[in-house]
């Protein structure tokens, strides 16, 4: 395992940039949640390769507002869970650009998902009470380290409650 180091900005792909996957509005964290080892490089690039497939499917571009996030800063963001792939480098929760609305961009990624054409660990549609208002967003995973129960998972999730809408096997 390669010591963790600060890492600089760079393209991971095409569309996806290190700091666009590490970015946070949490600024006592922000340098600290780009010190990072190789292996949780290479992952972060695997999120990004998925992300490219979900804004491929999607036909616009997406913005992520939440990427990778070290323990410290999990812990601190609003109804985190403490096994979030988001620590691991395998999550993102995003927002398609443009005038594609959020449920519109999920139903597709759902049927993406349903017809084979996506990889994922799990793809969630999600709102929260948070201070300035009620947060929409579509969270994505990779399969990465999932346990198979949790693979496959396509849900809702409403004020902290996860409804599964369908396991894809």
């Amino acid at each position: 395992m390669s010591e963790p180091v600060l890492q600089p900005d760079h393209q991971l792909t095409k569309n996806f940039s290190l700091y666009e996957l590490t970015v946070t509005t949490n600024t006592a964290l922000q340098e600290k949640n780009r010190i990072m080892s190789g292996e949780d490089l290479e992952k972060l690039r695997s999120l990004a390769v998925g992300l490219e497939d979900v804004r491929a499917e999607l036909g616009v571009p997406i913005h992520v507002n939440s990427g990778r996030r070290i323990p410290e800063l999990n812990g601190a963001t609003a109804g985190s869970s403490k096994t979030s792939q988001h620590i691991l480098c395998e999550a993102a929760d995003l927002h398609p650009l443009g005038d594609l609305d959020l449920d519109h961009a999920f139903a597709i990624l759902y049927l993406a998902c349903k017809q084979k054409r996506l990889k994922f660990g799990q793809l969630i549609i999600e709102e929260a009470n948070r201070d300035y208002g009620v947060a929409r967003w579509i969270h994505f995973s990779v399969p990465g380290s999932l346990p198979k129960e949790k693979l496959g998972l396509v849900m809702k999730m409403v004020h902290g409650v996860y409804t599964v809408l369908e396991k894809i096997d």
